[in-house]
Formats: C-alpha cells, structure tokens, sequence
C-alpha cells in the first residue's frame, strides 16, 4: 500500500503506510516533502521517493530549477552529472 500511494502522490495515504510498517525514514521524508514551498519541488521529492532520479531532475529543470536539479545530483553522488 505504501508503494502505492507513494507512486499516485498521496502524501497523507504514503505517510500512514509507512509508519504501519515502522519505515520512520520515510514518513519524516514525507513530512519535509509536505513542508515544501513549491509543488514543482514537492513532485520531484516524490519522484527522488520513488527512486525516479532522472524524472526528479527533469521537473525541476523543466521549472528553471537548476540549483535544486544540482543539489540532488551532488546528494545522491552523481558527480558525472
């Protein structure tokens, strides 16, 4: 269920099945992603969540949001990047 609601964006839903399961990591990463400013920025935390990097990259390139697509990569050590 976790899975699930993690790939159709339901936050809330993400939240409750994770912490069902004891995945704490994953619902205070929920909670930064809800605390987010931007929705942009929200749909590419989901998609890092989901473990789509390059569709987390590409929203925020899309957006003009060069900084953050640099930021993720020098996160997840894509220094080829």
């Amino acid at each position: 269920m976790a899975v699930i609601a993690t790939d159709n964006r339901e936050l809330h839903a993400a939240e409750e099945a994770y912490a069902a399961i004891c995945r704490f990591d994953k619902v205070d990463y929920i909670k930064y992603i809800k605390n987010l400013p931007t929705a942009t920025e929200r749909h590419a935390e989901m998609a890092l969540l989901a473990g789509d990097v390059p569709m987390a990259e590409g929203i925020l390139l899309q957006s003009s949001l060069i900084k953050e697509a640099i930021h993720i990569n020098i996160q997840i050590y894509n220094w080829n990047r």
